[in-house]
């Protein structure tokens, strides 16, 4: 199955941030779309959770390498789209980002 995984960056960004983003990924299996700073196309055999999880895990490092303290990040696997996540800065993870009842 193929995996999409796409984050939600400043664009003000620089080369060098950017290129060690790139690279660090590329090492986990990730590579970067043409002419998209931040969407990545993947391949996996194993199971939606064993993706998920891997997803999770490789991506917990990016915003340390951007040097951002919050950062969005949308993935899908196969036909399956998830939810969108946000990293936590305090436990230095990606939690589902939670929907605002607007009622």
């Amino acid at each position: 199955m193929e995996v999409l995984v796409l984050l939600d960056t400043p664009s003000e960004l620089s080369k060098e941030i950017k290129q060690s983003c790139k690279s660090y990924l590329e090492q986990a299996g990730f590579g970067q779309v043409n002419g998209e700073d931040f969407t990545y196309l993947g391949k996996t055999n194993t199971s939606l959770i064993q993706t998920r999880t891997y997803i999770l895990a490789i991506f917990q490092k990016v915003p340390s390498l951007l040097g951002l303290k919050n950062l969005k990040m949308l993935f899908q696997i196969g036909n399956n789209l998830f939810e969108t996540y946000i990293f936590d800065e305090l436990s230095k993870e990606f939690k589902k980002l939670e929907k605002i009842d607007k009622n």
